[in-house]
């Protein structure tokens, strides 16, 4: 997320080795959207 200039306003632990990164867009998105939005992130990032 850095690389593409991201910053994560909190990073949660969900389990071992699995987190969360929730972004502040300024904006309340509907659930559609943020679906849209996290899969199209999820799909960016490289483990």
């Amino acid at each position: 997320m850095k690389a593409e200039s991201f910053k994560p306003a909190v990073v949660v632990g969900t389990s071992p080795n699995n987190f969360q990164a929730w972004l502040n867009h300024g904006r309340a998105l509907d659930a559609t959207a943020s679906g849209r939005a996290a899969k199209a992130l999820a799909e960016r990032s490289e483990f």
